[in-house]
């Protein structure tokens, strides 16, 4: 279930936020293409992240209390990864693709999602490189600081787990469960979809902030800890006629990417930790720094140590 949460984290963050102090359309909807670009280069290895996303908004996603959700996100996402050096021997060039929709009619909660991380670029013919969820939540709590929505996700997949033949489990029923809390000095949320995920703002409303993400998906160690934390200085308030759409960061990250190869029982990460500054006119986002303690992980096993290096990203993205 790697990079579900992420992609989930992915979609709320540009739509409820990139461009927050625009409108959707008089029909209520909104078309959000985005393509981002990624450079990291170790000691011993370098890749290139390179991909473009389509996002669809109806709706208005954060409705005053008082008024009844009925709001829809449709996103579809490539990002294709070019590495200095074979995999396993057999390809330098990696995929990962997903969709994902997400439905919101009063207090129901649906959410549809495909995943693929793998050698191709969508491979059909068995459960290991492609991931398919559909679930059902209820809002049970909403009021102008709380809100806690709780049901289950069934998702398709070889999740490592056998059955007494021998065979994968193909199915894996998990909870859902969505909390949000938000005040003048502290906004904070907790998504659980099969992997925890909590994400915090100290300060939201101040010029100067503090924002941060958690999330785990595997619990072998420590590294095994994602996170993002940036502290912001944003250049206007969000009462200013142009809105809180720039500012400057400085932050520290873990985090990484996974690929299962399609016709071989082989799976290959690359995780890193990172420091880096950031520029963010909303429509357009430069980052760049260090990058340290890169490490590759095949088949679940610590293999080998690539040193330290650097990184630079770019991500552009218009509401139309």
């Amino acid at each position: 279930m790697a990079n579900k949460i992420i992609l989930f984290l992915f979609i709320f963050f540009i739509v409820n936020t990139i461009f927050a102090e625009e409108k959707t359309n008089e029909n209520g909807n909104s078309i959000i293409p985005l393509l981002t670009y990624e450079y990291v280069a170790f000691d011993d290895l370098y890749y290139h992240n390179m991909g473009g996303s389509l996002i669809y908004t109806h709706g208005d996603l954060s409705p005053p209390v008082d008024v009844e959700r009925n709001s829809l996100v449709v996103l579809g996402a490539y990002n294709a990864f070019l590495f200095s050096e074979n995999i396993f021997n057999d390809s330098a060039l990696m995929h990962r693709a997903n969709i994902t929709l997400v439905r919101k009619i009063k207090s129901h909660f649906i959410m549809g999602s495909l995943v693929s991380a793998s050698d191709k670029p969508l491979y059909i013919g068995g459960l290991r490189t492609a991931r398919t969820g559909l679930g059902y939540g209820y809002e049970f709590i909403r009021n102008n600081h709380f809100s806690l929505t709780l049901g289950a996700i069934a998702w398709v997949g070889d999740f490592g787990i056998e059955m007494g033949n021998g065979n994968p489990l193909p199915v894996l029923p998990l909870p859902i469960a969505l909390f949000a809390y938000t005040s003048k000095w502290f906004n904070a949320s907790f998504e659980f979809f099969g992997e925890p995920s909590l994400n915090m703002t100290i300060a939201p409303e101040q010029k100067i902030r503090l924002t941060s993400v958690f999330w785990m998906e595997q619990y072998r160690n420590i590294n095994d800890l994602f996170f993002d934390i940036t502290l912001w200085y944003r250049f206007f308030s969000n009462e200013h006629r142009l809105g809180d759409f720039a500012g400057l960061g400085l932050g520290i990250k873990n985090n990484g990417t996974m690929f299962v190869f399609s016709e071989k029982d082989k799976s290959y990460e690359l995780n890193k930790y990172s420091a880096y500054a950031i520029v963010d006119l909303s429509f357009l986002q430069i980052s760049g720094g260090l990058a340290f303690n890169g490490r590759e992980i095949y088949d679940g096993t610590l293999q080998n140590k690539i040193g330290n290096g650097f990184f630079v990203s770019a991500q552009l993205a218009w509401k139309f």
